[in-house]
């Protein structure tokens, strides 16, 4: 049998990163899903009736060290939130800490704000931000070569923001690079699909 999960973890400038849970709350740090950026899904195979905790635990060694291709985020650590069997569990300083967390309904949609590294290009042509969508994209070949002969950049992306005008005021062309940067710190509305 496999178990599914997720991880999320805050974007370097929350004022809780790598923090515990107490410290959070005495602090009136705000902690919620909104906060949070999607890093990773995947699952594992159960080999016996542990606990949660001991899951959680597994989970936790299994990103400590060399991670799976394609993850972007940093090693599981303390203020990182992995869910698992649909409840949300807060990495502490000592343990998990359960939180009363719910996931997102399909199409619910939540201002989130970006952080460059988790801004993806899906397939079907949707800009995603974690699992939830924040616009589309088109790809367009333009290519060419200077006059030296050597190749020029080979195509650009027209993008859309669904909650935000275009990066220069018009519909245009972009590198990913540009988008990305563009997007980096800015508060976009997200859809989320389950």
């Amino acid at each position: 049998m496999k178990k599914s999960f997720k991880i999320y973890q805050l974007p370097v400038q929350h004022d809780a990163k790598f923090m515990g849970y107490d410290f959070a709350k005495e602090n009136n740090l705000v902690l919620s899903l909104d906060n949070y950026n999607f890093i990773w899904e995947g699952e594992f195979e159960v080999l016996s009736d542990k606990v949660v905790y001991s899951y959680l635990d597994y989970i936790y060694m299994k990103f400590q060290g060399a991670k799976p291709e394609g993850y972007t985020g940093h090693s599981l650590s303390t203020s990182d939130v992995v869910e698992l069997d649909g409840k949300f569990y807060y990495c502490d300083s000592f343990g998990w800490k359960q939180l009363n967390w719910s996931t997102p309904a399909e199409g619910q949609k939540h201002e989130v704000t970006c952080d460059a590294e988790n801004v993806h290009f899906a397939q079907n042509g949707e800009l995603l931000y974690g699992n939830g969508s924040i616009g589309s994209w088109e790809k367009e070949v333009i290519g060419g070569h200077d006059r030296s002969g050597n190749k020029l950049i080979p195509f650009m992306y027209w993008i859309e923001i669904t909650s935000m005008p275009h990066p220069r005021g018009k519909r245009g062309f972009y590198s990913r690079k540009e988008v990305k940067e563009w997007l980096n710190g800015k508060k976009v509305v997200a859809t989320f699909n389950q």
